[in-house]
């Protein structure tokens, strides 16, 4: 029961990432396939040759043959992550689209926002607009 609770909590918390924060998600999940994948083979390997169950396998056939011999709670919590996964983005998703609160901002908050994020200064100011010559 343990299993299923963390892979809801996995999921949801992925689904919501992705849905608030695209390229954050991109990059949390192919490092986390790629760490993952390079962590779990030797474990799975090893399982699978423990067992005798390793024979002629491709590579993708060592991980399908380690998810076999994974505890019922555990392969159901493998299955149920994606689930958990598209829940968590539609969740966020509805929340973004009917319960958020759009928030219109103000030409002083935009000009503040707009000065803090180029980090534009009186200084450059001064030295951008002794650059331009206004001709008349």
């Amino acid at each position: 029961m343990i299993f299923i609770f963390y892979s809801a909590l996995i999921g949801l918390a992925l689904g919501a990432l992705s849905a608030y924060h695209t390229k954050a998600f991109i990059s949390v999940l192919i490092s986390s396939l790629f760490i993952g994948g390079l962590i779990m083979r030797p474990v799975i390997i090893a399982g699978a040759a423990a067992s005798s169950a390793m024979g002629k396998s491709n590579i993708f056939g060592v991980y399908l043959e380690g998810i076999t011999m994974l505890p019922v709670m555990l392969k159901m919590a493998a299955l149920l992550l994606p689930i958990f996964f598209f829940a968590g983005r539609l969740l966020a998703w509805a929340y973004k689209s009917f319960l958020q609160e759009d928030y219109v901002e103000t030409k002083v908050e935009q000009r503040a926002r707009v000065l803090r994020e180029h980090k534009w200064t009186a200084e450059k100011d001064k030295s951008f607009s002794s650059k331009i010559k206004i001709r008349r």
